[in-house]
């Protein structure tokens, strides 16, 4: 069974392959709230949807690559044996339950954005780039308005400038180790996939939350960092559970303390957000 995180759930989504294997089975999906307990139960299928998925992945359909963490609608892979005989297809899944992820946040009020070494996100004045502070100051750049987009991803607008964090996603330097977020106005159309965030808990072994968070790059899949040391104040790397002791240049003294992230509401958004 393939496995990714949907957002829009706040639970583990898997889909096993068909018992037959012959084209004529539905497929169904399953959700966990914890992967080190393995407590699976379905939630439905797809319906008319017939197929005999030999093998099968998610994948979230804005970034077209993260295939770790999902939202509302994803695309459901199969590979080989899959509907009318075709060796290869995908189509789109809309989970419509009600029984959504609480909110980690309330949209009518700024927070501060605090990482586990001691670091707070902020803008730059007068510019579109990011860093991390010792502290706030009690200045409105470095306070974060967080909005839901509907599908389990959020915007996270600057609450002195209205301005979208995010990653540049017309290039694949957005997605690079060590890329760099910036504060930018969203397109007419909407934000951008690199302007989107997934807000992930961060909980036990247990599942138990423990009230500090992960914001993963929806276009990139990398994940919000924050530090003291100058050429990384803020920057998006991959998930990490340990502090690099190598001593090489590409995890340069990382710790997971760097992403992990406190959420702290401060006050009412003092500007119009856009």
């Amino acid at each position: 069974m393939n496995i990714a995180y949907d957002a829009h759930l706040g639970l583990y989504i898997g889909e096993p392959e068909t018992i037959k294997q012959d084209g004529t089975e539905k497929q169904r999906f399953y959700v966990t709230d914890n992967l080190a307990t393995q407590k699976w139960r379905l939630i439905g299928d797809s319906g008319e949807y017939r197929s005999g998925s030999w093998y099968r992945w998610l994948l979230d359909p804005v970034s077209r690559t993260t295939n770790t963490i999902v939202g509302r609608t994803f695309r459901s892979y199969c590979s080989f044996f899959c509907s009318n005989g075709s060796d290869g297809e995908y189509y789109d899944t809309t989970v419509t339950s009600t029984a959504t992820a609480p909110a980690p946040v309330d949209p009518r009020k700024a927070y501060t954005i605090g990482s586990g070494s001691g670091r707070y996100l902020a803008q730059v004045a007068g510019g579109s780039a990011t860093t991390s502070r010792s502290s706030t100051g009690g200045s409105a750049l470095a306070t974060w308005v967080f909005s839901a987009n509907g599908d389990g991803s959020y915007r996270i607008a600057n609450a002195s400038t209205g301005r979208l964090l995010g990653v540049d996603s017309s290039s694949t330097a957005g997605r690079a180790w060590a890329a760099r977020p910036s504060v930018t106005a969203a397109p007419a159309s909407g934000p951008t996939a690199g302007q989107q965030w997934f807000v992930l808990a961060n909980t036990t072994s247990s599942g138990a939350p423990t009230g500090t968070f992960r914001l993963v790059n929806r276009y990139s899949g990398l994940v919000l960092g924050l530090s003291s040391t100058t050429n990384r104040l803020a920057e998006t790397t991959p998930a990490r559970a340990w502090t690099d002791t190598t001593g090489n240049s590409v995890g340069a003294a990382r710790t997971a303390t760097e992403q992990t992230l406190t959420l702290r509401a401060v006050s009412a958004p003092s500007t119009h957000l856009r």
